[in-house]
């Protein structure tokens, strides 16, 4: 929500009115998206870059799944969040996923979502 000055008519005290903030995808605010991203962020998360670091590849997910638990990102959140993290060819191979096949929604869409919404 967001609180709004309102001009008053009869009286030289502004008036202040909350006005809901519309929500975006899945019922979640902006602001909760920009909440969980920044909590998110303080967690120092790793970055990966690609390559062939088994390693690297195998830590990535893991400490940022741990991260998300953590901080109890919703689940429709963690892919686009995580992804942030990508750099060079990590982040051109998840570009090419998303642009050819999209968001992996099977895996990132929450179990509240029957298979009807999982299609759309």
């Amino acid at each position: 929500m967001t609180m709004t000055l309102l001009p008053s008519t009869t009286s030289t005290t502004p008036v202040m009115a909350v006005v809901p903030r519309a929500p975006t995808m899945y019922g979640t605010t902006a602001t909760t998206e920009a909440k969980q991203w920044r909590e998110f962020k303080r967690h120092d998360p790793v970055v990966f870059y690609g390559g062939t670091n088994v390693t690297a590849a195998e830590l990535f997910p893991k400490s940022n799944e741990k991260i998300h638990h953590i901080i109890a990102t919703e689940e429709h959140m963690k892919a686009s969040i995580s992804s942030s993290m990508l750099m060079g060819e990590a982040d051109d191979w998840w570009t090419t996923i998303v642009s050819t096949r999209g968001i992996p929604r099977d895996r990132y869409i929450g179990p509240q979502f029957n298979d009807e919404e999982r299609a759309v």
